[in-house]
């Protein structure tokens, strides 16, 4: 008899594992590749070396920028909080993998009894432990496709990981250029300042000698007010990306004042840029590798709520041992063991259950279309910072001619002027045109060099997608 059920019991659990690896309800997901342009329109690039976009600030050559956006790397609070999501993603991944495997309890107890002396008097023990063990047979999938939408979470939170260290490269170098720009334009600033307080020092003396009429002092005050006005706009900005910098750093401005304190310009040079095909970049940004894996997690759901339309067979099971002294407790003749199969299926809630699979599937139409959504921006992104940067370039060799012809007609009508064949106004118009095409100059350096580091973002620069992964695997 004891053979009897002891081979009831092993055919029982080994029906069980048949029939709980034969049925997966629900789509099966295959990982989309994002549909892209065989080229780009605007100027084409070389293909790009993976180090060289994964460390694209060293591109620079500027240490300062390079200490700033390890800082940044270290504190941001939002880097910090999407690694924070990334553990909470894998901690549920693992709750998932837990609901497949069988639970074991164990418990022991003692009791001492006592009996009245009308009930016969006297005491007795009993000593008892048990084992309950609990097993939910996966019989049509439902908690595979539980354990694959986790296994796609811990995949999106690991590339939304990956997008917010893009994005944040990209603000602190945007800001830092920004701050070098500032300090640019006030020296620039400053220095013409200086220049014309000399001029009017030496219009005034002109005046007194009778060289010059009081309409020429006046100018040359005028002129050298306009200036000074705007410089109080320019230290606004300077402050503005010193403050923005130090919020991504999660660091006190103060703190990064003496870092800061020597930024005197822009960086002399353009780095030289290549970023691949439209392929390899749509495959390098981790935006789309997390609305790819957001796809895959909604496809996952869809097969979990597929699977509460049809039964649940979980397979209680207990061992327990019960003896009036300890040292019988192990003893066989005291065992007891139970098996008692269970079959649940909700066979009144089917309109609710349908409508909650019909939600899923919805969402996951959704899902798509935000995924090609995705794709489509990111083409965008390119495209726009491609023509930027090239348009940009262009802008600037004709505001470095134009400049160069501005300070020869500048140093013609001084000599003009100084030979009485001129008048001031002109000199100033002439000085004023000059300093405007500066401006201008490196403006059009600053966006040019912002235009890069926009590339770079949109190009998915900053992150190894190699790395990201080998720990979506292993993670």
């Amino acid at each position: 008899m004891k053979r009897y059920r002891m081979f009831s019991i092993v055919t029982t659990a080994g029906l069980a594992l048949l029939l709980a690896g034969c049925l997966r309800v629900g789509p099966d997901y295959h990982p989309l590749a994002p549909e892209a342009p065989p080229y780009w329109q605007a100027p084409a690039l070389a293909a790009a070396a993976p180090a060289m976009l994964q460390h694209w600030w060293h591109e620079f050559q500027d240490p300062r920028l390079d200490r700033l956006i390890a800082l940044a790397l270290q504190h941001n609070t939002d880097l910090r909080l999407a690694e924070a999501r990334l553990r909470q993603a894998r901690s549920q991944r693992l709750q998932q993998q837990a609901q497949r495997r069988p639970g074991l309890d164990g418990s022991a107890g003692y009791s001492r009894n006592w009996a009245s002396s009308h009930n016969g008097g006297g005491s007795s023990s009993l000593y008892q432990a048990s084992l309950d063990a609990s097993w939910e047979l996966d019989l049509f999938g439902g908690l595979r496709r539980a354990v694959e939408a986790a296994d796609a979470a811990v995949g999106a939170r690991q590339a939304e990981l990956a997008d917010v260290q893009v994005s944040l490269l990209a603000e602190v170098a945007l800001n830092y250029l920004d701050l070098c720009a500032s300090a640019e334009q006030h020296e620039l600033l400053r220095q013409e300042i200086a220049t014309r307080g000399t001029l009017l020092t030496l219009t005034g003396y002109r005046e007194q000698n009778g060289q010059v009429t009081a309409l020429e002092t006046a100018q040359a005050r005028q002129s050298l007010a306009q200036l000074q006005a705007q410089l109080p706009a320019i230290e606004r900005q300077r402050h503005g990306a010193g403050n923005a910098l130090a919020t991504l750093l999660a660091s006190p401005a103060a703190e990064l004042e003496n870092l800061l304190a020597d930024v005197a310009s822009l960086p002399p040079k353009r780095p030289a840029l290549a970023i691949g095909l439209p392929a390899e970049v749509l495959r390098r940004r981790p935006d789309i590798r997390q609305a790819e894996r957001e796809l895959a997690q909604q496809s996952a759901q869809v097969g979990v709520a597929a699977a509460e339309l049809y039964p649940r067979l979980s397979l209680p099971a207990t061992l327990g041992l019960v003896a009036p002294r300890l040292s019988q407790l192990l003893r066989s003749d005291r065992a007891s063991a139970s098996l008692s199969p269970q079959l649940r299926w909700s066979l009144l809630a089917g309109g609710r259950l349908r409508a909650q699979l019909a939600e899923q599937q919805i969402l996951l139409e959704q899902q798509l279309l935000h995924y090609r959504g995705q794709v489509l921006n990111a083409i965008e992104e390119t495209e726009n910072a491609l023509q930027t940067l090239s348009a940009s370039d262009r802008q600037q060799q004709h505001l470095a001619a134009a400049l160069t012809a501005a300070q020869a007609v500048e140093q013609l009508r001084q000599q003009q002027y100084h030979a009485g064949l001129s008048d001031f106004e002109t000199v100033l118009d002439s000085r004023q045109s000059r300093l405007s095409l500066q401006q201008q100059y490196l403006t059009s350096r600053q966006e040019q060099l912002r235009a890069l580091v926009q590339l770079y973002k949109a190009a998915g620069g900053g992150w190894n997608f190699a790395a990201e992964r080998t720990t979506d695997n292993h993670g």
